[in-house]
């Protein structure tokens, strides 16, 4: 099994606050050959602000885009803090070259436990 190191920048502290509290149990990224090779099985060690914190992949699904992603999981478990799914989507358009990331590559997501 492998272990791969995924950051968060210190303004998504919540974020990896929430995978700790266990409110987010499932993160997603691109499916980008960064992240496409990562499995079940595999150790995620999130890293934000000098905090680090260790989970394991219980399941890896791709989804070819996000409406396609919140058909097969609660959006509220991919983030705790949005009301709707209109926040949701546009949460994901808030971070510079996602929209293009996922439109080329797809998503990935990760449920973690551990």
């Amino acid at each position: 099994m492998a272990t791969y190191i995924l950051r968060f920048r210190r303004e998504n502290k919540d974020f990896f606050d929430a995978i700790k509290d266990g409110t987010k149990s499932v993160e997603t990224r691109a499916a980008s050959p960064r992240y496409i090779y990562i499995k079940r099985g595999d150790t995620l060690v999130f890293s934000c602000g000098g905090e680090i914190l260790k989970k394991t992949v219980s399941r890896k699904e791709k989804f070819s885009n996000l409406p396609a992603l919140i058909q097969k999981y609660d959006f509220r478990n991919i983030n705790p803090f949005v009301h709707s799914k209109r926040e949701f989507f546009d949460m994901y358009d808030g971070f510079p070259m996602y929209k293009q990331k996922i439109k080329k590559f797809g998503i990935l997501a990760f449920e973690l436990a551990g």
